[in-house]
């Protein structure tokens, strides 16, 4: 490569960098309220036992989407490929507690009455893991393809951000009500500032970026009329350990 050619791909992947420094500050804001601003002063008491875990996991990875095109920036790409197999083993921890923390809450919303937060959260909190882990897998099989594994990184942290952007609605703007369908439109807005950054800094659309908008916006917004079907509320009431 030419050295303009070399100065514009790590001018790029210092953006992938910014990208992962916006992700960590969205969790850091969102959870503000609930968890972070608790913990610091002694407050905080745990909703379910396997939350920690889930925290340290997410926190993990946010380091790591921060810390790993840094990592490539300075070149130290042998040490980049290690702490991947790492990210590969909290991907999956990410998921493992995501999943157990969304169960042993519903069963606790369940036991208040609380539908909301028993049956359709969950079923987002669900669909979002489940993204997650399909464009971490996507990655992690494309990491000789460095442009596609980064773009996937990026697409998956933002989805497993969703329930970030429902908190920052419900406890820091103080709009519960619209928080959960805010969350969802948060989630492509962001994919689609994603999209325009990679379009301008990238000189073209990128087919990871273009159409992981694409799909991801129609896996988050297709499925919403199964919340309502007879069959979702039976998995839920089956998950809750509740009857229907």
């Amino acid at each position: 490569m030419t050295d303009s050619t070399v100065s514009a791909h790590r001018q790029h992947t210092r953006g992938f960098f910014t990208w992962g420094l916006v992700c960590l500050l969205i969790a850091v804001v969102g959870f503000w309220p609930s968890y972070v601003s608790p913990i610091l002063g002694g407050s905080y008491t745990n909703i379910v036992d396997t939350m920690p875990w889930h925290v340290l996991s997410v926190g993990s990875w946010m380091v790591l989407i921060v810390s790993q095109p840094l990592l490539a920036v300075l070149e130290g790409m042998d040490l980049h490929r290690y702490i991947g197999m790492f990210g590969a083993v909290v991907a999956m921890a990410v998921v493992v507690t995501g999943v157990v923390v969304q169960t042993e809450v519903m069963t606790l919303y369940a036991a208040r009455g609380d539908k909301l937060n028993a049956v359709t959260v969950p079923f987002f909190r669900f669909l979002t893991l489940f993204i997650y882990l399909l464009c971490v897998a996507a990655a992690i099989a494309l990491r000789d393809r460095p442009d596609w594994h980064k773009r996937l990184m990026i697409l998956a942290t933002l989805s497993v951000l969703q329930a970030t952007y429902g908190r920052i609605f419900a406890n820091i703007l103080d709009l519960p009500d619209i928080a959960g369908p805010m969350s969802g439109v948060s989630h492509v807005v962001l994919m689609v500032a994603f999209l325009g950054w990679d379009r301008f800094s990238h000189g073209r659309f990128h087919p990871v970026t273009l159409w992981g908008t694409v799909v991801i916006t129609l896996a988050v917004f297709g499925p919403v009329p199964v919340v309502g079907t007879a069959w979702w509320q039976a998995v839920a009431a089956q998950i809750a350990g509740v009857s229907q």
